[in-house]
């Protein structure tokens, strides 16, 4: 995936770290290898050492235990101006920098630039990798000049041919590949396909424009994330389902999606509205960590990556930020406020229900996993629901009235 500009980042301070359960912040304040900068891009390589890129300052690595980083100044990278990290089937670390692309063997970087590889720009903005361990690049010369995209199979540079002519001058921001190999790229036009040839989907067709994250479901299903919502292509078929950020996804309306990481039924999306944690079955926000309600203090999360004890690992404009799922309590309800009331909350399985408004309504309430547990009308304002027989623990009730008041409330069974 591309970086992520610095003028759109830079209102946001960075602070020190903010104790709270499952949550550990590494920035320039706990160690001196760790650049009081905008992070960019993170990886984690197979020996569960964490990478990450920074906009003017190189890339730091983790072990577990310490902080390094690689600059000009200590090492031959090509660049300290870092757009994008990925790590390929030998282990080597990609680094897609300013004046190309630099390759660390453990040891030392192998520099690849317009001199001795074949890639038409000088800037090498965002990086992929296939099925078969291509590596996926896209460059460009200056801030718009967009040059294409160029593959490579460990031995020879291939750039691309036949693109629509309606993406030639957009960027070509992240990258996700199909059980047959299909490369599925976000494009800053809309959505596109490559399988020998290219297919364009202008936001005309999926409802989606600037499209700057791509990830793919355990179904084959395809999501994107862009500047106005979540979509979602059904392996299936040939449906596009659009979720906007104000009607569906109770966002404002400049959220942009830079990184969608999947975790089993749900979606951790980084976004300028925090960290998301989306249930794919419901299509509802269950979570949004963000400043005030986290360690988080920017809501701006740039990348994201899983580690292998399903931890989530933040590159962020306050630094590199840790959380695991299992620890953190406090989910964050959508829609927290409104029309409607549910008392009391927490309950040991009834639940009062008031309504300020006079029509019919239907809800629908699904467990943390997605379940749906009960469903229900009323035509009153007041009414009940009853959880006695469920099992303890968080469930989501979605309500949608005749008159369009939507909201979806947490309840927690003692």
């Amino acid at each position: 995936m591309k970086k992520i500009y610095s003028f759109l980042l830079g209102a946001f301070a960075l602070t020190t770290t903010v104790a709270q359960t499952g949550w550990t912040v590494y920035s320039y304040t706990t160690s001196t290898n760790i650049p009081n900068a905008t992070f960019n891009s993170i990886a984690i390589d197979q020996t569960g050492n964490i990478w990450a890129g920074s906009s003017y300052s190189g890339i730091v690595k983790y072990n577990g235990t310490n902080w390094s980083k690689f600059t000009q100044s200590n090492s031959n990278i090509l660049h300290d101006f870092t757009n994008d990290i990925l790590v390929d089937n030998s282990n080597k670390i990609w680094v897609g920098n300013y004046k190309g692309v630099s390759v660390y063997n453990g040891t030392t970087f192998t520099n690849y630039d317009t001199i001795n590889a074949s890639f038409n720009g000088s800037e090498v903005y965002s990086l992929g990798k296939d099925n078969n361990g291509v590596i996926w690049l896209a460059s460009k010369i200056g801030s718009f000049g967009y040059k294409g995209l160029t593959t490579y199979n460990g031995t020879t540079w291939t750039n691309l041919t036949g693109l629509p002519s309606q993406v030639v001058n957009d960027e070509f921001n992240d990258y996700v590949f199909t059980s047959t190999n299909e490369a599925w790229i976000a494009n800053g036009g809309g959505m596109l396909k490559y399988n020998g040839t290219f297919t364009f989907y202008p936001k005309a067709t999926t409802g989606l424009w600037d499209s700057k994250s791509i990830a793919k479901d355990a179904s084959g299903n395809i999501w994107a994330g862009g500047f106005d919502g979540l979509l979602r292509y059904s392996s299936t078929g040939t449906t596009w389902t659009m979720r906007d950020n104000i009607a569906d996804l109770g966002l404002t309306s400049n959220t942009f999606f830079y990184d969608i990481l999947v975790d089993g039924n749900y979606l951790w999306l980084a976004t300028s509205s925090g960290l998301l944690k989306f249930n794919m079955t419901t299509g509802v926000i269950v979570a949004n960590y963000k400043a005030g309600n986290s360690p988080l203090t920017t809501n701006c999360v740039t990348r994201l990556a899983k580690d292998a004890s399903g931890k989530i690992w933040m590159a962020t404009t306050i630094g590199i930020v840790k959380m695991d799922p299992t620890l953190v309590i406090g989910i964050e309800e959508i829609s927290s406020q409104g029309p409607f009331k549910i008392y009391p909350n927490p309950s040991t399985g009834l639940y009062n229900f008031s309504y300020d408004g006079f029509t019919n309504l239907n809800y629908k309430i699904y467990s943390a996993k997605g379940t749906l547990v009960s469903e229900g009308k009323a035509g009153s304002s007041n009414f009940q629901i009853n959880l006695k027989n469920e099992a303890s623990g968080m469930y989501f009730v979605h309500i949608n009235t005749e008159n369009s008041d939507n909201q979806v409330i947490k309840l927690i069974k003692e």
